[in-house]
């Protein structure tokens, strides 16, 4: 193989596509080989390594304010014993319906 090379080389012209296809022939089975073992090692070592990263969500639950602006709280002043037992009431319950079922 260096043979032909050298030679298509010293006589100053250019390695050919039919060369490289030639080439590709003869050492099709390194090729394939070298391949085959680059993806084995690949799976083998995504299989044995650990895991870097864990995936986790976060949801927020909040009540949603009569009016779009959340004006109503400001002009009213405090809320109210009973609104902040229905807010509590609604709350647990939009929580119970995310939580997984056992």
């Amino acid at each position: 193989m260096n043979q032909s090379i050298a030679k298509v080389s010293a006589a100053g012209t250019d390695i050919t596509l039919g060369d490289l296809v030639q080439i590709y022939r003869r050492r099709r089975r390194v090729f394939y080989g070298f391949t085959l073992v680059m993806l084995v090692l690949a799976g083998v070592y995504c299989i044995v390594c650990t895991r870097r990263y864990d995936g986790s969500g976060v949801i927020q639950v909040q009540k949603e304010s009569p009016d779009g602006l959340g004006l109503d709280n400001i002009m009213s002043g405090p809320e109210s014993g009973a609104d902040a037992l229905n807010t509590a009431l609604d709350l647990q319950t939009e929580s119970q319906i995310l939580s997984p079922i056992p």
